[in-house]
Order: structure tokens, then C-alpha cells, then sequence
């Protein structure tokens, strides 16, 4: 039994278990691997590789002040070819 109150899964080695897990459909009670790099962490590791956070304007003249999603800063990145795993 782990830790978490009401938890008590096993997960397959490379599993972790998921925080958020509630029986319902759709629900999975092991995440694959370690845990997802959060946005400012990509955006710290963009800014050490000097690859913009921010969105490019419409007429693709530089940059907006609106800063990228996770998504996005990861196809920037990965586009850039800084890797980010």
C-alpha cells in the first residue's frame, strides 16, 4: 500500500503513479516515466539556449509578449534542435 490516502496500486517498473487518479472512464492509474518538465522549467532551459518564449506576431516582424504554451515552446525547441527531455 503506498503513501497516498485511498491508493493502493502497483504500477510496472518505468510506471509512476498518478497523483490525480480517480476511478472514472478515461482515468489511468500509472503514468508512463518520470514526471513532465513544467513551463518555467522549459522556458529557463530556452532562455540558457537563446530560443524566444514568446509568440511571433502575425506579420512575422519579431516577437508578441505573450509567452509560448507548453506545446508550442516544445516544437520550438525541438525545431531549434535543444533537447528538452
Amino acid at each position: 500500500m503506498n503513501s497516498y490516502f485511498g491508493m493502493a496500486t502497483v504500477c510496472p517498473p518505468g510506471y509512476r503513479p498518478n497523483k490525480r487518479y480517480r476511478a472514472k472512464r478515461g482515468q489511468r492509474q500509472c503514468l508512463k516515466g518520470a514526471p513532465k518538465k513544467t513551463l518555467r522549467e522549459l522556458q529557463a532551459l530556452a532562455r540558457a539556449n537563446d530560443v524566444s518564449i514568446y509568440k511571433r506576431r502575425k506579420d512575422d516582424m519579431g516577437f508578441t509578449r505573450t509567452p509560448l504554451t507548453v506545446k508550442a515552446l516544445k516544437l520550438r525547441l525541438t525545431k531549434m534542435k535543444v533537447p528538452y527531455k
